[in-house]
């Protein structure tokens, strides 16, 4: 009964001294937190914040913009007005619902910086002339002032400044000139500069802006007739930003733009030759070089397609396709545009190609002929093709090492994909999966002591392919650490943090006492052991002695005062020390009457 009412007393002193901690916490926590500012639209700001970490119900807040009251809310934020580019203070006061009363006061120093205009884009030259050009751009977006001109600069020199959105440029004859634009607000802020754009002496733009994407390659036109075609081209390749789109151009004047790799031409005449380019647009707006031009003649005949295409040989990662030859109706042929899937691979020169794909993939393939004056012909009978897919070879010299009683460490050498990549490693022990591991290593824990293991890896690809395993390892785990500790516990069985705290602290423990069973009526005993705990304890030379619990005075009675029950009962005790290796049992009877102390 002592060992109980001490325990209370270290309760209760642990629960006055946690109340006076959470006291002192909650005076300190009493003010908003994680103040921030965030630009809005015009001259517009949020102020945000989070609740005091002593916050309860009725909660608001007042707001202080440079020391004058500017609002107040039950919200963890509010709209203000701002200057832009000068710097204010704001404070925030957690008023009603948290401990600590009114005083609990956030600041935030900061400002919202001003906003220059926005980048001029479009720049290009309008008209040229000898010594002479016309430069013409977009308009640029406003900041926080109004857009007041646009200024020119040539060779890192300003030339001039103008309110319209057009400008004229003298040349020097003998070299070109870098020239970009920038536009200026009412209070003299400087927007971002545009694109260079490079003027040769004739005053035509040479190359395209940096960054730009490569010129489409591979223009032909297909279903020609007097009212109409289809334009066809290869994919650029992408600068700084992804490609968005093509734009076509017949005769020099844009016809429309697509994000595929083909448009139809309408309104045709005939007979008529049109000059047919295009460029690629991407998401920076950057417009590519125009492709090389063709002569799209409404009274052309397109040759005659190849009239059949073979897959000749088909691996895990590409395959190689062989078609018959096309003709011409004028002209000669000057290559097969190949198509995947309906999308133009590329040009080829001959009748075969070797394409890369990837592997366990349906494909359908298809080519077309083109001849000297970019004509195409109609595409050959589809051919589908379907790529095999290998699993990676097994891992190599699986071996362990840093055994202890409860882990070891596994290595091997990498496996190397067929086809796709390695993504990781699967462990399995005793033919169990334990988990996969990207590393060509793992420590494998929670094993059992003095215990035979066998594990085994395999590699998985990206394609979720999975080699044959290694030649298992056996591992034979050490004996654990024995106890040199002489303390005597009591361990709790329904609980597993109780048997956490044993791990933990073992080596100072020499007796454990385990809540297993309960007396019942006429000496049985209910209850069972745990081989979990028993067997852990017996593992680190710990004395097992399970507790009887008997808490029923009826019972306590006649254990006491009946030969036959106690008999009974002390028989049934002795059985479980003989039959799961106890060093004794731990009688605890507790509510007797005080007769039978």
């Amino acid at each position: 009964m002592r060992r109980f009412g001490a325990a209370i007393v270290l309760l209760l002193a642990l629960v006055a001294l946690s109340a006076s901690a959470g006291a002192s916490a909650a005076t300190q926590a009493c003010a908003p937190r994680a103040l921030r500012l965030t630009r809005l639209s015009a001259q517009r700001a949020r102020l945000s914040w989070k609740p005091p970490a002593a916050a309860s119900a009725g909660l608001s807040y007042r707001v202080q913009r440079s020391g004058r009251t500017v609002g107040q809310t039950a919200r963890g934020s509010i709209v203000l007005r701002v200057t832009p580019g000068r710097a204010m203070t704001f404070s925030v006061e957690a008023r009603g619902g948290v401990a600590g009363g009114a005083g609990c006061w956030s600041k935030l120093h900061a400002k919202v910086p001003f906003q220059s205009p926005g980048r001029v884009a479009g720049l290009k030259v309008l008209t040229h002339s000898t010594g002479k050009v016309m430069l013409a751009w977009k308009a640029a977006s406003r900041g926080d002032a109004p857009v007041a001109g646009y200024r020119v600069v040539r060779d890192a020199a300003v030339v001039g400044q103008t309110h319209s959105r057009s400008f004229a440029l003298k040349l020097s004859g003998a070299r070109a000139h870098r020239v970009t634009v920038a536009a200026v607000d009412t209070r003299g802020h400087l927007g971002r500069a545009s694109n260079a754009l490079t003027i040769g002496p004739s005053g035509q733009a040479i190359g395209v802006a940096a960054g730009a994407p490569s010129a489409p390659s591979g223009v032909g036109a297909v279903e020609v007739s007097e009212q109409g075609a289809t334009i066809l081209w290869l994919a650029s390749t992408p600068g700084s930003a992804r490609i968005v789109g093509y734009r076509v151009y017949k005769d020099g004047s844009v016809v429309g733009q697509t994000a595929g790799n083909s448009m139809r031409l309408g309104h045709l005449s005939f007979p008529h030759t049109y000059a047919i380019t295009v460029s690629a647009i991407d998401a920076s707006k950057h417009e590519s070089a125009r492709s090389a031009p063709i002569g799209l003649s409404t009274a052309h005949m397109p040759p005659n397609g190849s009239p059949l295409i073979a897959a000749e040989h088909v691996t895990d990662d590409s395959a190689t396709l062989s078609w018959q030859p096309g003709s011409a109706n004028g002209g000669t042929i000057a290559g097969y545009l190949l198509l995947k899937d309906g999308a133009p691979v590329g040009l080829v020169h001959g009748q075969s190609a070797t394409v890369s794909l990837a592997s366990q993939q349906q494909y359908t393939f298809t080519v077309r002929a083109e001849d000297s004056y970019g004509y195409l012909s109609a595409p050959a009978p589809d051919v589908s093709v379907l790529t095999t897919h290998t699993p990676p070879p097994p891992p190599g010299a699986l071996g362990a090492s840093d055994v202890t009683s409860q882990s070891v460490h596994l290595s091997w050498t990498p496996s190397s994909a067929v086809s796709g990549t390695i993504a990781g490693y699967r462990v399995f022990r005793d033919g169990a999966p334990l988990g996969q591991t990207a590393a060509p290593e793992l420590t494998v824990s929670n094993l059992a002591p003095s215990t035979d293991y066998e594990f085994t890896v395999v590699a998985v690809d990206s394609l979720g392919a999975i080699s044959e395993a290694t030649p298992p390892v056996g591992v034979h785990t050490a004996e654990p650490v024995p106890t040199s500790g002489t303390a005597q516990a009591f361990l709790l069985a329904t609980t597993d943090q109780s048997f956490y705290d044993l791990e933990a602290h073992y080596q100072q423990v020499g007796v454990v006492y385990p809540t297993y069973f309960e007396c019942g009526p006429s000496g049985e005993v209910t209850g069972q052991d745990d081989p979990l705990v028993t067997g852990w304890a017996e593992a680190r030379r710990i004395e097992v002695m399970p507790r009887l619990n008997c808490q029923n005075s009826a019972r306590e009675a006649q254990l006491l005062n009946n030969t036959a029950t106690r008999e009974t009962l002390v028989e049934n005790l002795a059985s479980l020390c003989r039959t799961y290796g106890y060093q004794g049992i731990q009688v605890d009877f507790e509510g007797a009457e005080p007769s039978e102390r």
